[in-house]
């Protein structure tokens, strides 16, 4: 009885994602954008895609990620704590970006 109630639950979600797509689809496709707008979208959409592809690398998921995140708070302030739990993806956020858009160059200059 869990196995079925466990796969129809995973189609249930599976479901929810193919509509939360198509709705975000139909509502940015109805956006008017200013070029200005459109330029930095245009420029941080790949970054994003890289971002999320050097997250789920294996080396940078064990090892990089791991030490950004392995600083232990229990003897830091409440007000220290939550500097680091809004700093520290950020950090990573831009360093994932930062290794994609050299990534971006160096196609570009060698092709």
């Amino acid at each position: 009885m869990s196995l079925l109630k466990t796969i129809l639950n995973e189609r249930f979600h599976a479901l929810l994602f193919v509509v939360q797509s198509i709705t975000f689809c139909l509502v940015f496709m109805q956006l008017n954008y200013n070029k200005y707008l459109a330029k930095v979208t245009c420029f941080l959409g790949p970054l994003a895609f890289g971002i999320y592809l050097i997250h789920v690398y294996p080396i940078v998921l064990t090892h990089i990620l791991a030490h950004i995140f392995a600083k232990d708070s229990r003897n830091l302030s409440l007000k220290s704590t939550m500097i680091l739990v809004f700093m520290k993806p950020f950090k990573v956020v831009c360093l994932c970006m930062t290794i994609d858009y050299c990534r971006h160059l160096l196609f570009t200059l060698l092709r």
